[in-house]
């Protein structure tokens, strides 16, 4: 890998470069990971499609509004910067944000190639498999298995600290160019 690979690029540049490689995420995981952020999108608008997106994705908390698919599709894309952002040969406490516990080695092959490269059925069992891709983060989160994602959770004070400081740097003193494919709950998505 060439070492001023990342003096050479705009993080736009960068993404386009990683996603869809041997680094980051393979091409079917990726289109997967782009039919659940469709769906989550198209489910936005129906509130006949909320339980079964809370159920299929095993959240905690029921989806009452289109604002709460909006957090949930928020988190997800957090959950699969953190993979790709900690995609370390080793384990790495990384980007567990002030949190115990370590993602294991390259965290978004694992889910790829565990969870997301099949073809799947049904939508159901597309979201059902995502889920179980984005506990591995959840469960390293907390230490042990979780039964469900719990979105509304703060972390533990570590994590507060850590969110509360990101929040102040990143919009008072630093220059962040990043960038993708449009507003989550306008249409758009993380690739």
């Amino acid at each position: 890998m060439n070492v001023f690979f990342f003096k050479q690029k705009t993080a736009y540049e960068m993404l386009r470069s990683l996603v869809g490689s041997e680094m980051c995420i393979r091409d079917r995981c990726k289109d997967n990971i782009h039919k659940v952020f469709q769906y989550m999108q198209t489910s936005r608008t129906q509130s006949s499609s909320w339980a079964g997106l809370q159920s299929d994705l095993g959240l905690c908390h029921p989806i009452t509004s289109a604002s709460g698919v909006d957090n949930a599709m928020g988190a997800f894309a957090n959950v699969v910067g953190f993979y790709t952002m900690g995609s370390y040969p080793y384990p790495s406490s990384y980007m567990m944000m002030g949190g115990t516990g370590e993602l294991p080695p390259y965290p978004m092959r694992v889910a790829c190639d565990g969870y997301l490269t099949g073809s799947f059925p049904t939508t159901s069992a597309l979201l059902q498999n995502f889920s179980t891709a984005m506990k591995i983060y959840y469960n390293t989160a907390a230490g042990a298995p979780v039964t469900c994602i719990n979105l509304e959770a703060d972390g533990n004070r570590a994590t507060q600290i850590v969110d509360y400081l990101w929040g102040y740097l990143s919009c008072t003193t630093m220059v962040l160019p990043s960038s993708y494919n449009g507003n989550l709950s306008s249409g758009g998505d993380m690739f």
